[in-house]
């Protein structure tokens, strides 16, 4: 994360009391909450630059115990401050012991007495790859070869959540803003405050965070040139099953009632728009079918 992600206008009246900090920068940060939630670039007493992640409410009191039956029907972990905080903190140590890239937190942030729960991640210049991919002065041809670059790890995740059954591999909101790229080409994964249940299988997971990413794509690549890069990604995605997965679970659902509540929120005018999960789970089936079939699922 780098002074680049966001910028401090009107945080800078929400910076928590940071002792002992030559600088701090609010990066990001809450506005309907405690005012306790937020992201700052710290400049401590050695001159060094570091992120501190502080874990507050979001909502105001009464909104945030009116998300409580919310994510329970959504089959979503709580919302909690101290709840995402360790949520964060089991996601980043499971992705890092199985080798995928994550903000590592540094061991020599100097001590600091910080209120809310936080944790200190190392300080990164670079970009989100979002912002990569919708910035019209980088190239078709350097955006599909980092497309094509993402794809390795991200299969392999999806296949171990798989085969070891373990849920916190798999992304709760996928996107490309989610995904941070430092001047070298690093890829790096970060925001893992919420987890799913195991009222969703995994294959339906997978499938949620495959639509996600492409629909993230879809938004911000020129629409004349978007089949290119789907193409790209059918191609070079190492699990081709899993790619039937979001037609699969959104519109065929083996569930009945899951699948009936499906049917009812893709008449929602906000899934109307073509970048809507929907209308990209229709896309990505047609062009798996298109080169070579759609998976295992007919």
């Amino acid at each position: 994360m780098s002074e680049t992600t966001k910028k401090p206008t009107k945080g800078k009246n929400r910076i928590p009391d940071f002792p002992g900090a030559l600088k701090a920068t609010c990066l990001d940060w809450s506005r309907r909450g405690d005012g306790h939630h937020g992201v700052f670039l710290i400049e401590a007493v050695n001159k060094k630059k570091y992120i501190v992640k502080c874990y507050g409410r979001k909502r105001s009191k009464w909104g945030e115990i009116l998300t409580i039956p919310g994510n329970y029907l959504t089959g979503k972990s709580s919302s909690r401050p101290l709840t995402r905080f360790n949520t964060e903190k089991e996601v980043l140590h499971t992705w890092r012991r199985h080798g995928f890239d994550v903000f590592q937190e540094p061991k020599d942030f100097p001590p600091m007495v910080i209120t809310p729960p936080h944790l200190v991640f190392e300080y990164i210049n670079g970009r989100t790859l979002l912002s990569y991919f919708a910035d019209p002065h980088i190239g078709k041809d350097d955006k599909i070869a980092t497309l094509k670059r993402f794809m390795p790890e991200w299969g392999r995740r999806h296949h171990l959540a798989m085969k070891s059954k373990n849920r916190l591999l798999i992304q709760e909101y996928p996107s490309f803003k989610h995904v941070y790229m430092n001047n070298d080409g690093r890829l790096i994964f970060f925001d893992f405050e919420t987890v799913y249940t195991p009222m969703h299988s995994l294959p339906s997971l997978i499938g949620r965070e495959i639509a996600g990413y492409v629909r993230s794509l879809y938004k911000v690549i020129f629409p004349g040139e978007f089949n290119e890069f789907l193409d790209v990604l059918v191609r070079e995605y190492p699990y081709r099953e899993y790619l039937s997965y979001p037609f699969y679970y959104f519109f065929r659902h083996p569930n009945p009632l899951t699948k009936l509540l499906y049917a009812l929120d893709r008449r929602l005018p906000r899934h109307q728009k073509r970048h809507s999960k929907y209308p990209v789970a229709r896309l990505l089936k047609d062009r798996l079918c298109r080169t070579g079939g759609e998976g295992v699922h007919k």
